[in-house]
C-alpha cells in the first residue's frame, strides 16, 4: 500500500492505513473498477489510453479524494478521462 506521508491533509479528508500484513484491494469486485489510490503501475497501464508515463503520474499524485481530481490536477486530459471514468474509482 502506498501512503504519501508528505501529502497535506485537509479538513474532512479520510485516510486509510492498512494493517501491517494487509494486501491492498485494488479492484472493487462489486463493480470491477480499479482503485486509483492503490492500483499498481501495471494495473493502471491496463486501462485504455494509459501508458507508463501517465500511470506514473497517477501514482505520483496520490492520494485522490475522487476520480475527477485526475482532470483537475491535470494528470490526464478530459478526453482520456472520459474513456476511463467508468473503469476507475477511489475508496
Amino acid at each position: 500500500m502506498y501512503l504519501n506521508r508528505a501529502a497535506k491533509v485537509s479538513d474532512g479528508q479520510k485516510l486509510y492505513v492498512p494493517a501491517r500484513n494487509a494486501q491492498p484491494a485494488t479492484l472493487n469486485a462489486q463493480n470491477n473498477r480499479i482503485n486509483i489510490n492503490t492500483a499498481s503501475q501495471g494495473e493502471l497501464e491496463g486501462l485504455p489510453g494509459i501508458g507508463p508515463v501517465t500511470a506514473g503520474k497517477i501514482i505520483a499524485g496520490r492520494p485522490y479524494q475522487n476520480v475527477s481530481e485526475l482532470v483537475e490536477r491535470k494528470v490526464v486530459g478530459q478526453k482520456l478521462f472520459d474513456q476511463i471514468k467508468d473503469l476507475v474509482s477511489v475508496w
